[in-house]
């Protein structure tokens, strides 16, 4: 979930001090250094002489020991890190302390090591050792702050990406036969935040009920939920409404006292969640998700929306500003307190689905037909367009999917929208080698660039980190070793509620516009016939259409 601001004020300060601790344990073991931030942002570090308290019950004891009146404090020092799964030999301790509540008692490490054959030397990927069952739920989100904010600093060789240290190579394969639970905690959502990306926020809840791991101050009616088989599809939320009356007849309580308990405004706000992404599901649109204070600030002339628990969640479809703002916790407190019928409920969310149905902005599948006539009318002369030749290094490496079915997308394809998550440096400069790349798409074409962009954004982050999401542990395994080939893998809710996949991608020059990538996102032939395999719509078949959007 979201952290809060004073979390990525002490992850920053951590994140400096460890960039500088790196550039110097190259020589010698950095020594045992405790650092210190006042209110006013000033910093004072100070080491330890003599026999270093490397035991964790000797650090607890001496930073708590330390004089009060700083804001946060933490300790780093270097010591040994061997690991089952890691070529790594050492490591670099974080352990926070005095603090943000969240980070108290966390212990991070990055491990390192160096070549000897180069002569050179790479930090490993970041990993939590140690943390307090308080801050499970956000550990991973921990994790992926400090990371992004250390691929911020410099631009050394040891900060390229965290380099993969694990030993075995993640496998495509092995992922998707496994299912392994998630050790994993779902924090609660805020509805009065300010600063909350929503978005992000509902990503975790949607995921939490998916997955259906517990929620840290509880999720009432959680088995009554996991019954009702929560499928996305239209029927289930019928099946919502014949469980909201069944709860509505024995609740027995007054609405005020219903809200004073989390665990009910977490029933509340997943319930929310999952109607607006049914409701966008079945209309083939997206939606948005703001608290109040943010929706004002977007719309200030508009109607002010009282500030109670009932619109807490505010939904906005196809970003338009026309239409009246969804607020579907009101719709579930209506169907549960207030005598609405099931026939209200399910009007009121068909209504719903046809206004939005109606605004639904042009996609970029609707250029399909125009690109397929252009596609057939090339002269026989003129297919070696759509040729590509296949490199040596492909033998026996799993990207010969890729060129084994690249020609079927000419025959019946569809047209999505595509975004970069990572590609070979060479294709964004002008050169003659086509590259390989990662990307992101929906294989619906419903979701706008704007948005993958974002969800590409958060995607980007778990790269160079250890989680406890076996699911996200496994996309930094491969966006971090960068030499493995998936196809078709679909995103994790935490990343995005949208169906939004990930793939690798050649990118052949000659299709691309001045023969090198130049936009962060573009036009992609997908087709069903071959999922997960996915090229970039060749320049020559860009429509009008298409320009324009």
């Amino acid at each position: 979930m979201a952290l809060a601001q004073a979390v990525h004020d002490t992850l920053h300060v951590a994140a400096e001090a460890a960039y500088q601790a790196f550039l110097t344990v190259q020589e010698a073991d950095f020594p045992l250094t405790c650092f210190q931030v006042d209110s006013h942002g000033r910093s004072q570090a100070s080491t330890l002489r003599g026999e270093l308290p490397l035991s964790a019950p000797q650090r607890r004891a001496y930073m708590h020991a330390l004089p009060a009146g700083s804001v946060l404090s933490f300790m780093l020092f270097s010591a040994g890190a061997r690991f089952n799964d890691s070529t790594a030999a050492r490591g670099l301790y974080l352990e926070f302390g005095r603090g943000p509540q969240e980070l108290d008692g966390v212990v991070l490490l990055l491990p390192y090591a160096t070549k000897a054959s180069a002569g050179r030397f790479f930090a490993g990927m970041l990993r939590a050792t140690e943390c307090p069952d308080a801050s499970a739920a956000l550990l991973d989100e921990i994790l992926q702050a400090f990371r992004a904010v250390l691929g911020s600093l410099g631009r050394r060789e040891w900060m390229r990406a965290l380099e993969y240290d694990k030993t075995g190579v993640p496998s495509q394969a092995e992922f998707e036969a496994s299912s392994a639970p998630l050790p994993l905690r779902a924090a609660t959502l805020d509805p009065a935040s300010t600063q909350a990306d929503c978005n992000n926020e509902i990503n975790h809840y949607l995921d939490a009920l998916v997955e259906r791991y517990p929620f840290a101050d509880g999720l009432a009616f959680r088995d009554a939920l996991y019954q009702l088989e929560l499928d996305f599809s239209v029927p289930s939320l019928l099946r919502i409404d014949d469980f909201l009356g069944q709860a509505a007849a024995s609740l027995g309580m007054p609405e005020s006292d219903f809200l004073d308990r989390r665990a009910n405004l977490n029933f509340l706000h997943c319930l929310a969640a999952y109607c607006g992404k049914v409701v966008a599901k079945a209309s083939a649109s997206w939606v948005d998700w703001y608290t109040c204070d943010q929706w004002h600030k977007k719309y200030p002339r508009r109607a002010r929306l009282a500030a109670t628990p009932y619109p807490a969640l505010v939904a906005e479809f196809n970003g338009g500003a026309e239409a009246a703002p969804f607020l579907p916790v009101e719709l579930i407190l209506g169907r549960l307190f207030r005598g609405e019928t099931s026939q209200q409920f399910r009007s009121a969310l068909t209504d719903l689905a046809a206004t939005v149905q109606a605004g639904r902005p042009r996609q970029i599948n609707d250029e399909m037909p125009l690109i397929q006539q252009m596609i057939d009318a090339l002269p026989p002369l003129g297919m070696h367009y759509l040729d590509l030749a296949r490199p040596d290094w492909i033998a026996g490496n799993t990207f010969e999917h890729w060129y084994d079915n690249y020609r079927t997308l000419f025959r019946g394809g569809r047209v999505v929208w595509g975004v970069t998550v990572q590609a070979n440096y060479a294709i964004f400069e002008p050169g003659r080698e086509d590259c390989l790349g990662q990307i992101m798409y929906d294989p619906h074409g419903i979701v706008p660039p704007e948005q993958l962009r974002q969800a590409t954004s958060r995607f980007v982050k778990v790269k160079g980190c250890r989680l406890s999401d076996p699911r996200l542990s496994f996309f930094s395994d491969f966006l971090t070793e960068e030499h493995v080939s998936v196809f078709g893998l679909r995103m994790p809710y935490s990343i995005s509620s949208d169906d939004i996949c990930t793939s690798a991608i050649i990118y052949p020059r000659k299709h691309l516009q001045g023969e090198r990538l130049c936009q962060p996102f573009y036009p992609l032939l997908i087709h069903d016939d071959v999922p997960g395999v996915a090229m970039i719509l060749p320049r020559r078949f860009w429509t009008p259409g298409l320009l324009e959007m």
